[in-house]
């Protein structure tokens, strides 16, 4: 077990930070349950450390802090039931390239895959497309280690109670350090990401939702210009992510980035440079598997907060939101995103 002395830690955005009294970096579910009972001897408090990607200071200890970054990789795969067993430490990333190489993919995915299984799925973390739910309604069967230390195993039959709670639990309800999730064949989609006006987005919001399987648009600040992305599946051959990866992650992080400095140090330049970062959206199509094509390079920091409403008001949730922005003069230049899903409660 990889053992730390007191270390400030901080989050992706570097919001928060903190320096807990250990780190510990557990190799076996063994060294996590003994851990569990030497804490409760001597009344100490544990937190879950992921990949650091939340906004808010749920990992913050001053205590111990236990990552399970050596507790990763796919276990199994029933290919019957087309169910996985994974470590909860497991990157998304690392976990799109494992099931791909087995023939399988998550049926839906966030923007980002940097973090850990357990982390994302967790905290509510969410896709987009109207016939989904959150990430943790892709679980099967988890494995977690209580307060107690005492090890248990839950699904929908068996502990019922405890696996319809700990699917956004935030980590409060134990240690769970393997997880059984749903997968879907590997298949090949195509990505698009195109510029229209807002009003055409009005006019044609119900087609866009209905028609495709993932679905998201941005909004800029100022702007007339919004950004659409799209995802289906195709039956055209995947073709090399390249040249468009770093195409779109030279616009969105190397120019978006001094974009985002110079309204900093110039704030009322903000209006201008939205309008400019609109008009720089590009009209692209890829082709891919989904794991290469859900998640996005982010290397502008920034902080985010999430609000959920039902998507009959999303129309005159985001007109209002356009004349607020414009009435106040709010001098920013981040965009809204507004992502498309059914919400399924957990369990």
């Amino acid at each position: 077990m990889l053992f730390m002395n007191q270390s400030l830690v901080k989050n992706w955005s570097e919001s928060v930070s903190f320096s807990p009294k250990e780190i510990l970096y557990p190799n076996s579910i063994h060294e996590i349950v003994e851990i569990v009972k030497l804490a409760n001897e001597q009344n100490r408090k544990i937190r879950m450390m992921g990949s650091k990607h939340s906004f808010s200071p749920l990992i913050t200890s001053t205590d111990l802090l236990i990552s399970l970054d050596r507790l990763q990789g796919l276990i199994n795969i029933d290919k019957v039931k087309q169910i996985a067993e994974i470590w909860a430490g497991t990157k998304l990333s690392t976990l799109g390239n494992e099931l791909a190489k087995q023939g399988y993919a998550q049926e839906n995915l966030g923007d980002i895959n940097v973090q850990s299984l357990a982390g994302a799925l967790l905290t509510g973390t969410h896709g987009t497309g109207n016939n989904f739910g959150i990430l943790s309604t892709q679980l099967e069967e988890v494995t977690v280690i209580l307060g107690t230390g005492e090890l248990v195993t839950c699904s929908r039959e068996i502990n019922s109670d405890l696996f319809h709670a700990i699917g956004v639990s935030f980590g409060l309800l134990g240690i769970v350090v393997k997880m059984k999730i749903r997968v879907i064949p590997l298949a090949t989609y195509e990505y698009k990401s195109k510029r229209i006006i807002v009003e055409e987005l009005k006019n044609n919001l119900e087609e866009l939702k209905t028609i495709n399987k993932h679905f998201e648009f941005y909004l800029f600040p100022y702007a007339k210009e919004i950004q659409i992305k799209t995802m289906n599946m195709t039956l055209k051959e995947s073709k090399s992510l390249k040249w468009e990866k770093w195409k779109i992650s030279t616009l969105e992080n190397n120019l978006f980035f001094l974009m985002s400095e110079m309204v900093r140090l110039f704030p009322k330049l903000s209006r201008i440079v939205s309008r400019i970062s609109a008009k720089s959206v590009p009209n692209s199509i890829m082709i891919g598997y989904s794991h290469e094509l859900f998640s996005t390079e982010r290397k502008v920091k920034f902080n985010e907060m999430e609000y959920n409403i039902p998507k009959e008001y999303m129309v005159e949730a985001f007109t209002r939101i356009i004349d607020v922005i414009e009435k106040q003069k709010y001098k920013f230049i981040f965009q809204l995103n507004v992502d498309l899903l059914k919400v399924i409660i957990f369990g």
